[in-house]
C-alpha cells in the first residue's frame, strides 16, 4: 500500500510538469514511442502507429491552440485545454474466453488509442495490465523514449480497483460489460469529483480506436482573462458608452 500511494505521488508530480509542457513536445514524445513499439516484431503488424498517428492529428485541433474568445467590455479571453491530473488504463485481455488473432490486434488498438489521447491532452497514466508481452513491450519503448520519469507507470492488473481509491482524474477500461459495470459502481461510490470512465467491451470492431474527438474524454477547459482596458488597451467601448452619457 505504501508503495501504491508513492507511485501514485509521482505520478501526480510528473503530470504537473508535463501539465505545462506545449503539444508539438508532446506529440514528438509520443512519435518516439510509436517508433520503439513499431520495431518490436510481437506487435509490428497490430497498426498501433496508425492509431497512434491518427489521434496526434486530430487531438491537435482540440489541444494545440487556444480559441480567443470575445468579451463584452474589451477583454481578451482564450479557451483552452488541459490534462485533468493521473489517468488509470485498465487492460484486461483475459476477460473474453476466446479471442482470434483479429480481436486481439482491435483491443491492442483501443488500449494504445486511450493511451495516446490520455498522454497529448496532458495527463500522466497508471497502466494496469497482466499482458506481459505488452508491458515488456511498454516498457521497452519507455526506456528509450523521451517521456519524462514516472509519466507512465505499469502496475499489475489486480492493482486496479485500489488504484481506483486514488484522487485519479479519468479511468479508460478494455475488457467485458461485466467488470466494466462494477468498476462504473466502484468509481460511483468514491467520494470527491466524479470520475470519468472510458471502455471499449467490444473487441471485433472498437468503436474508440479511431474516434476524432476521444481526447476529449481525457482533458478539462480552462479560461484566461485580461482586462486589457486596465492596462491601456481597448478602451472604445468605454469611450462609447462615455460618449452617450
Amino acid at each position: 500500500m505504501v508503495h501504491q500511494i508513492t507511485s501514485f505521488t509521482d505520478s501526480v508530480d510528473a503530470w504537473k510538469q508535463w501539465s505545462l509542457v506545449d503539444f508539438t513536445f508532446r506529440s514528438e514524445c509520443l512519435l518516439s514511442l510509436c517508433e520503439q513499439v513499431h520495431h518490436i516484431p510481437e506487435f509490428e503488424s497490430a497498426l498501433l502507429t496508425d492509431v497512434i498517428r491518427y489521434h496526434i492529428q486530430h487531438s491537435a485541433r482540440l489541444v494545440e491552440n487556444p480559441h480567443e474568445l470575445l468579451g463584452p467590455t474589451g477583454e481578451s479571453n482564450q479557451l483552452y485545454c488541459m490534462g485533468r491530473g493521473v489517468s488509470l488504463l485498465i487492460f484486461d485481455d483475459s476477460a473474453h474466453e476466446s479471442v482470434d488473432r483479429t480481436q486481439k490486434y482491435s483491443a491492442y488498438q483501443a488500449f494504445i488509442a486511450l493511451l495516446s489521447t490520455s498522454i497529448l491532452a496532458g495527463n500522466a497514466v497508471v497502466i494496469c495490465c497482466n499482458n506481459e508481452d505488452l508491458n515488456r513491450t511498454l516498457a521497452s519503448a519507455l526506456h528509450v523514449a523521451s517521456f519524462p520519469i514516472n509519466l507512465i507507470q505499469i502496475r499489475p492488473l489486480e492493482d486496479s480497483f485500489s488504484f481506483a481509491q486514488e484522487d485519479i482524474a479519468s479511468v479508460g477500461y478494455i475488457g467485458n460489460s461485466v467488470v466494466e459495470q462494477r468498476l462504473n459502481i466502484h468509481l460511483a461510490q468514491r467520494k470527491g469529483a466524479i470520475i470519468n470512465l472510458v471502455s471499449e467491451t467490444c473487441w471485433d470492431r472498437p468503436l474508440i480506436c479511431y474516434d476524432p474527438n476521444l481526447a476529449l474524454h481525457f482533458m478539462t477547459e480552462r479560461t484566461c482573462t485580461i482586462n486589457t482596458t486596465a492596462v491601456g488597451g481597448n478602451t472604445t467601448l468605454l469611450e462609447l458608452g462615455a460618449a452617450e452619457d
